[in-house]
């Protein structure tokens, strides 16, 4: 009886051992697996970090060619305003300024005649 008391003792050492050995290796993967993911997030934080600083460097060359472009924009449209006013001008005044004009022309050939005559 002692002898198998003793056998069970040893299986159980034995098994006590193989258990141990099984949580060790599994333990060992577990910090691999670990420290491996830990490597892979933070290359995927500095990926994110370079990425979010091109953005940011996009971002400020966008601002300045919009607020560039805004600038342009209103000095076109100044611009455009003026030469709508003149535009205006020419239209409302074209008929009043081409009776003058005709005018001008008949009271010149008027005088040519006359100086003509006078020959």
């Amino acid at each position: 009886m002692i002898q198998e008391i003793i056998s069970d003792a040893e299986k159980e050492l034995a098994l006590a051992i193989q258990d141990e050995h099984n949580s060790q290796t599994e333990y060992e993967r577990l910090v691999r697996d670990t420290n491996a993911s830990i490597d892979s997030k933070q290359d995927q934080v500095a990926s994110k970090e370079k990425q979010k600083g091109e953005k940011e460097e996009n971002l400020e060359s966008t601002k300045d060619t919009l607020q560039f472009d805004s600038k342009d924009h209103e000095s076109k449209h100044m611009l455009l305003t003026a030469k709508k006013e003149e535009c205006k001008f020419l239209m409302d005044n074209f008929t009043m300024r081409q009776d003058h004009m005709s005018g001008e022309i008949e009271a010149l050939n008027k005088a040519k005649a006359f100086l003509n005559g006078m020959q």
